[in-house]
């Protein structure tokens, strides 16, 4: 949790650095879906999330903006009561079947390097495509009613790339965006009590907010 602390708030006074050249910070709400095996986990869309992302323009071509941003998302899961499989500690052998409710919570914060295409710059509306890469810190929890639970935490390679767009309103330096990112996160778990395993982690967000520019 400090990593994500120092890189937030590297992300902060980069903005403050950097007035004389042509910059956006935007400030998101995330909502998010889980895909692949993450979407096994927790297949309800997660309405918590929020996000902070940095881009500068290069001096040589204006078309292009690199930058960093930080996303949260957490998803929560009550799997109804059902009767499967509870291994012990010997993972190849299983000690009875168990009727229980499950709960599961994923939470996922991405630290990415951002590089993005804009297609126009002199305009309301700046629409862009990227590609992002980084790492992922992922916290992957199952709760088995009042009998056990489980909890892993990594950091992992991530990369992914992302679409949206900046609506600019006037002259003011403020405007709104719409973006959407896919990530794929090189995570790897397994909880052996239930023989549940996790082979990468994936998952699309949509992010809505506020623009801050500074465009010459």
């Amino acid at each position: 949790m400090k990593k994500i602390i120092l890189i937030s708030t590297l992300l902060l006074s980069l903005s403050g650095i950097s007035r004389a050249q042509d910059m956006i910070f935007t400030l998101d709400y995330n909502f998010g879906y889980a895909t692949g095996d993450f979407e096994t986990f927790v297949p309800d869309p997660a309405y918590r999330g929020g996000g902070l992302q940095y881009t500068r323009f290069l001096d040589g071509n204006e078309n292009i903006g690199i930058g960093m941003y930080i996303d949260w998302q957490g998803w929560y899961k009550k799997h109804p009561r059902s009767t499967f499989a509870y291994y012990g500690d010997n993972a190849t052998v299983s000690n009875s079947d168990m009727n229980a409710v499950k709960f599961a919570y994923l939470y996922v914060t991405p630290v990415m390097a951002s590089f993005n295409y804009y297609f126009v710059k002199e305009s309301s509306v700046l629409p862009f495509v990227g590609l992002n890469v980084g790492a992922v810190y992922t916290e992957q929890e199952l709760n088995i009613s009042a009998i056990s639970n489980r909890v892993n935490t990594a950091w992992d390679f991530a990369v992914g790339g992302e679409a949206g767009l900046h609506v600019v309103f006037g002259e003011s330096g403020v405007g709104a965006n719409v973006t959407g990112k896919y990530t794929y996160s090189f995570y790897k778990n397994t909880f052996h009590n239930v023989q549940l395993t996790t082979e990468g982690g994936s998952f699309v967000s949509i992010g809505v907010g506020l623009s801050f520019l500074m465009l010459r």
